[in-house]
């Protein structure tokens, strides 16, 4: 059974003793650590160290990034630029432990930063005195450690970031963040398993309700069919009705029925519903509601990735369960 894998990105020789205990760790958790002094990344002769390392991230399920006061060893590109021209280039040069970081909010996988505490701390005076290049600062041996901070916690999302300043203060928190972790992965599953028991039930009941109405249709037809034809009738049209005003409320129907034509010049509720209904894409919708190639383009441009999803979902609900002709 394959177990998730945790990248541990940080500076080496400062944070050696965190990073074998935050090994030991993740072993006894039953996770797979990498960590490139272990051996647990593969190097390969025609590449360099860091892009091994950032290869790897690419089978990690999650990092653990760790920040002390050392900002770490730029990359050989990074040298080799910084080496060329120094004041093109300084302000662009990350460390080899940021582009790991990078890479990783790159794919998109769970992140879990920690922060020394007296970096940390140390961190409200940078984020006072940022236009202020003259000051020395006690606990970094760069400055671009507190912009790594700045960075994460601009991030919208996937910005956690804890101090530490033991390894238990790791531990403990990644023990109850990986055990929420797991226990909403379950939650996540059993929800899953309800809304497609959900899902079933609901198909049951159209059918049931289908069958229904040819019984009913039939019993009408059997007692009086020159009047059941009426009733029969009357019935589609009030389903129809119902159906084109529900049709209606749908949100990308809404905004198309109201902002996208000029007052006065909107179609009728029932002939934009048969547009769609006739329509075998977004596209050869917009055309039926006579669009002009202008206007699809444009509103394409603005509003395709969202609106194909609204289409096909909308198709599912109205094309597949549509009521049958009146006879």
């Amino acid at each position: 059974m394959a177990r998730p894998r945790v990248f541990v990105s940080s500076t080496y020789y400062d944070l050696k003793y965190i990073r074998g205990g935050l090994e030991a760790f993740i072993k006894q958790i039953g996770y797979d650590p990498i960590l490139f002094e272990k051996g647990d990344i593969p190097f390969h002769h025609d590449s360099l160290l860091e892009q091994s390392c950032l290869q790897e991230i690419d089978t990690a399920d999650m990092l653990v990034l760790i920040i002390g006061g050392r900002y770490g060893s730029m990359s050989k590109e990074d040298r080799e630029l910084l080496e060329k021209d120094p004041e093109r280039f300084f302000g662009k040069i990350r460390s080899v432990t940021q582009k790991e970081y990078e890479k990783a909010r790159e794919k998109d996988i769970p992140i879990f930063a920690f922060v020394d505490t007296q970096v940390l701390a140390e961190y409200s005076t940078y984020k006072a005195n940022k236009e202020n290049p003259t000051i020395n600062y006690a606990f970094v041996d760069n400055v671009k450690i507190y912009e790594l901070i700045d960075d994460i916690y601009a991030q919208r999302r996937n910005n956690f970031l804890r101090e530490f300043s033991k390894l238990e203060d790791l531990t403990s928190w990644l023990r109850d963040q990986w055990a929420g972790l797991f226990s909403d992965f379950l939650k996540q599953r059993i929800n899953l398993t309800r809304f497609r028991n959900i899902e079933e039930q609901i198909r049951d009941m159209r059918q049931l309700v289908e069958s229904l109405r040819t019984y009913n249709e039939a019993i009408l037809r059997s007692v009086d069919e020159k009047g059941s034809k009426a009733i029969i009738s009357q019935q589609h049209r009030t389903l129809e009705q119902s159906r084109v005003a529900k049709f209606m409320r749908e949100s990308m129907i809404d905004f198309i029925f109201n902002t996208e034509f000029q007052p006065g010049k909107r179609p009728s509720r029932s002939a934009m519903y048969d547009a769609f209904l006739k329509s075998s894409n977004l596209q050869d919708f917009l055309q039926k509601l006579k669009f002009s190639e202008e206007k699809i383009k444009e509103f394409l441009s603005n509003h395709e990735t969202y609106a194909v999803k609204d289409y096909e979902k909308l198709s599912e609900t109205y094309k597949t369960s549509e009521p049958p002709e009146d006879e």
